[in-house]
């Protein structure tokens, strides 16, 4: 049962029924009668003004102002701060310290408010950061950064259970020092918000190792994401992203694979690939089957497309033929559908179906015209069948193509290509 301080209405009903003029004078009036009894320090001042630069949109100049401090800084700076709003709600729920029912339970909801939206934005920020920063210590060191206070935020989940929603959001840079107020349009944020906003982090950092092709630190940030969320859909995509990227960055190449792999190599790489396998299986809530039955999301169809590959390099090439084509009847991002077309064209060309292979790498390059892998494989189709002159057309077109994008190329990043959609996602908690 949720804690309340009065039968009232909670803090949340209460701000929502206050409007136009007569809230901005209740506000003014309680602010007046509020002494915060643990002073802003300057270094908090500071942490608050980039965090709300951030919030509104100008997240390269709180990055770049965030780069100019100190590696510990910001981190140092948060834990004073969360702990002395921990402190000012304490100080305010003992009796002797009240000043009114209504107003101290508006005012602790809004200290809570402060917590919760100083963590958002902070693990925001820091995520950002790493995104930016170029060398790899100072990217770890905001990731980490910005995970501790997804940890703190999620050590909250007690503080919702017994006391409730909080206003969202609050005005975090008041001129004034004093306590924060709820910002124009403000409504309340549930322990739930805040879970998916948790959850939506992990897949924005997920991206963001895999943006760099990060291998120490990705699978371990993607296990604890799994921990908390073992039914993502994005965590388990990104997972079985790493083991097929594991895969394709160890094994020897084809053509050399059987001087080079020894029986264990082959079952090492082979149980890899089986559990990125399953991980895809999971991560679609459709199947190849009944695809066309369904509303497929983007996250939906990377990991059929993936999954089909997987099943290829697995030796099942007439399964991922059949899967490929399934998912090719629905509508998908232009980048999906060039893998699909060029992994359909590898199926067709292991099960000698040559003329369906040539056509589904004319048709991948018709979504990519400057992509040189399709161009190269139709280049060796033409050469497995005799006609050399054709086959040095298509090398010498994938020669002359100016560097263009080639979602093969970057198919080891996994979906880094979101990346910046999921930073984006994650600066406001309700967005």
């Amino acid at each position: 049962m949720v804690r309340r301080f009065s039968a009232h209405a909670s803090a949340c009903a209460l701000v929502l029924s206050l409007g136009g003029t007569a809230a901005s004078a209740q506000i003014a009036e309680w602010g007046s009668r509020y002494t915060e009894p643990h002073a802003r320090t300057a270094d908090e001042k500071r942490l608050r003004h980039l965090l709300a630069e951030y919030e509104t949109g100008d997240v390269e100049r709180a990055v770049e102002a965030l780069a100019r401090e100190s590696p510990s800084w910001a981190t140092a700076t948060l834990g004073v701060t969360v702990a002395r709003i921990e402190a000012d709600i304490k100080h305010h729920r003992r009796p002797a310290n009240r000043l009114s029912i209504t107003e101290d339970e508006r005012l602790i909801n809004s200290l809570r408010a402060a917590r919760v939206q100083l963590l958002v934005l902070f693990a925001g920020l820091h995520l950002c950061a790493s995104r930016s920063a170029a060398a790899v210590d100072a990217a770890a060191r905001n990731l980490h950064a910005s995970e501790k206070a997804i940890n703190l935020l999620h050590g909250l989940r007690a503080d919702f259970t017994e006391y409730g929603a909080v206003p969202w959001p609050v005005d975090l840079d008041s001129s004034s020092g004093g306590h924060p107020t709820p910002s124009a349009g403000s409504t309340s944020a549930e322990w739930q918000t805040v879970l998916r906003y948790i959850e939506r982090w992990y897949s924005a950092a997920a991206a963001r190792l895999q943006a760099a092709v990060e291998v120490t630190l990705q699978p371990a940030l993607i296990a604890r994401g799994l921990q908390r969320f073992p039914n993502s859909h994005d965590l388990l995509l990104a997972r079985g992203t790493f083991q097929e990227t594991h895969v394709a960055l160890n094994r020897p190449d084809a053509s050399l694979s059987k001087e080079l792999e020894s029986a264990d190599d082959r079952r090492r790489w082979r149980d890899q690939l089986r559990a990125a396998e399953l991980d895809y299986q999971r991560a679609t809530r459709v199947t190849a089957n009944d695809v066309t039955a369904n509303e497929v999301t983007p996250t939906d169809a990377e990991a059929l497309v993936r999954l089909a590959n997987v099943r290829l390099a697995l030796g099942r090439a007439d399964e991922a033929r059949k899967a490929l084509t399934a998912v090719l009847g629905v509508p998908l991002p232009t980048r999906t559908r060039y893998l699909a077309l060029l992994f359909r064209g590898r199926s067709a060309r292991v099960v000698g179906d040559l003329k369906a292979a040539a056509a589904d790498y004319s048709a991948a390059l018709g979504e990519y015209s400057s992509a040189t892998t399709p161009m190269l494989a139709l280049g060796n189709l033409a050469d497995e069948q005799g006609d050399a002159t054709e086959s040095r057309r298509w090398i010498q077109r994938a020669l002359a193509s100016p560097l263009g994008l080639d979602p093969w190329r970057v198919y080891i990043q996994g979906q880094a290509w979101q990346l910046e959609a999921r930073l984006e996602s994650i600066r406001r908690l309700r967005e």
